[in-house]
């Protein structure tokens, strides 16, 4: 069976899902969700397992098709109780799920440090306002989820980061 059929086409115009138990409360979670190696996912329960958690069915459907037309895939959980109950219950099912969020914490000075630029140079290189790169090296401010992500790129590959900023500004 080709990995490009739809749930759909694997189980029909419609599953039925009856009385869905949500969970009562929880946090919003960002999963990476990939097919276990040499396991055959159970995508309705999976579907059913993201609707408890108050994904919708739709989004859970088309989540779950994206990730068996491409290997993985991200989304956001609305209410997880608990995200290693989570885990265990797609491990059930074929699905290897992981958190996805950058790191918590970046030591943006060092990473300045460490491609030897001011605080002046390394804010124009990467589009940052100088008071803000100061507030998050003096540790009045702390980035937020994309800037964290941004930096995390950074850190890993600055020179790509700089590259892929230069041929931006040169498509413009």
């Amino acid at each position: 069976m080709s990995t490009k059929q739809s749930l759909m086409e694997r189980f029909g115009q419609r599953v039925r899902v009856l009385d869905i138990a949500p969970v009562p409360s929880g946090s919003p979670a960002r999963l990476r969700l990939s097919v276990a190696p040499n396991a055959k996912p159970n995508t309705p329960k999976a579907a059913v397992i993201l609707t408890q958690r108050h994904l919708g069915m739709k989004k859970a459907h088309i989540a779950l098709t994206r990730l068996l037309d491409e290997g993985s895939v991200v989304l956001e959980v609305p209410v997880v109780e608990d995200v290693g109950t989570l885990i265990r219950e797609l491990a059930e099912v074929g699905l290897d799920a992981a958190l996805h969020e950058p790191p918590a914490t970046v030591d943006v000075k060092a990473l300045r440090e460490r491609e030897g630029m001011s605080q002046e140079e390394f804010a124009l290189w990467y589009g940052l306002d100088v008071s803000t790169l100061r507030n998050w090296e003096q540790g009045r401010s702390t980035p937020d989820r994309t800037s964290r992500t941004m930096l995390h790129l950074i850190a890993v590959s600055p020179r790509q980061v700089r590259e892929s900023l230069d041929r931006a500004v040169a498509a413009e």
